[in-house]
């Protein structure tokens, strides 16, 4: 269920998302660059059972991780988007796959902040639905 209004900004990042998706999918020397490039210059990632990932290096090295790690798909839902002047919030889910085996299933909050223009991610933070 998604109880969100499509707008020109929903739909902005929505396509970004989709971004995330491909580059997860693509896995090629562009891909760790184009995830971290989401990332506002004060982003951060509120990573579960690790501290909060605060710079440029950091958040690339966490998707390198990603990469390395042999995640192949990776699924992004949004459920709720709000809009307030040029912060969102996003609320959703997300299913990675390794191979054809599901590697993660679980929800996040995104809070985006529209910088010169453009949609990115301001804070990013998720946790699993399986048991560790």
């Amino acid at each position: 269920m998604n109880s969100f209004q499509h707008s020109p900004d929903a739909e902005a990042i929505m396509q970004i998302n989709k971004g995330v998706e491909t580059a997860i999918r693509d896995a090629d020397e562009t891909s760790v660059e184009r995830l971290a490039s989401i990332y506002t210059s004060e982003g951060q990632m509120l990573q579960p059972h690790g501290e909060t990932l605060a710079d440029k290096d950091a958040i690339n090295s966490y998707w390198r991780g990603v990469l390395d790690a042999g995640i192949t798909d990776a699924n992004l839902e949004t459920i709720e988007l709000d809009f307030i002047d040029d912060t969102a919030i996003e609320v959703g889910s997300y299913l990675m796959k390794k191979g054809g085996a599901v590697a993660d299933i679980g929800k996040y909050l995104v809070v985006w902040k529209k910088v010169n223009g453009q949609w990115k991610y301001h804070r990013d933070i998720w946790n699993s639905n399986l048991a560790t």
